[in-house]
């Protein structure tokens, strides 16, 4: 999505306009992104990993959830390996 406060990073970074000029258009380069590897991938050229589920955010702190989601994760790399392999 957009980024929100977009006035007061322009303000806050003033001297750096190339900074704000990316950090405004991010959203739209990371979906382009999205969308040529999602082509890729119906054309047989990649394969995306997604998870399952995704317990936590960016910003989560707490090691106990932390650890949750990497277990979670990881048991879903192990059952889908043989995908993996076949893909490659």
């Amino acid at each position: 999505e957009p980024m929100k406060y977009t006035g007061v990073m322009k303000l806050w970074y003033r001297k750096y306009p190339k900074v704000v000029e990316a950090m405004v258009a991010r959203h739209r380069k990371y979906n382009a992104t999205l969308d040529q590897l999602e082509q890729m991938e119906s054309e047989g050229k990649a394969f995306l990993v997604y998870p399952d589920r995704m317990p936590v955010g960016s910003r989560e702190t707490n090691l106990q959830k932390l650890r949750e989601s990497y277990a979670a994760g990881y048991g879903q790399g192990q059952r889908d390996w043989k995908k993996w392999i076949d893909f490659l």
